[in-house]
């Protein structure tokens, strides 16, 4: 999540944040990949029953350009869909805030909400 957050620095993650309510875009969580151990932190791109594509090296969440917050214009393509992930109920599409070295909902898809196990406050 560089630069928002540096190897080794402390956070305060509230595990209970979502037990009340779900997490919304914008919202930065710490999360596990679905079959991991290791700890990510990502940002919350779209929530479920969305659809997001990539094309013109920008993300689209439901035909809307996700914001700059997140995502910076490091792809390259003609302006077809190159990618396009269905975001099911319950799952959330999460990206970091460096795209040129994050491994985020690109590489590994939706992650469902059990997998989010807080918000960074």
């Amino acid at each position: 999540m560089s630069p928002t957050f540096c190897s080794g620095q402390y956070i305060w993650v509230n595990r209970l944040a979502y037990k009340m309510c779900r997490p919304k875009e914008g919202d930065v969580v710490v999360m596990r990949k679905k079959r991991g151990k290791k700890l990510l932190i990502k940002r919350v791109a779209a929530c479920g029953n969305s659809t997001v594509e990539q094309r013109w090296g920008r993300l689209f969440c439901n035909r809307e350009r996700l914001g700059a917050v997140h995502m910076a214009d490091v792809f390259m393509d003609n302006g077809e869909v190159q990618k396009k992930w269905q975001v099911a109920p319950a799952h959330y599409f999460v990206l970091g805030d460096n795209p040129l070295y994050s491994t985020d909902s690109r590489d590994f898809g939706p992650v469902h909400s059990k997998n989010i196990l807080g918000k960074v406050i």
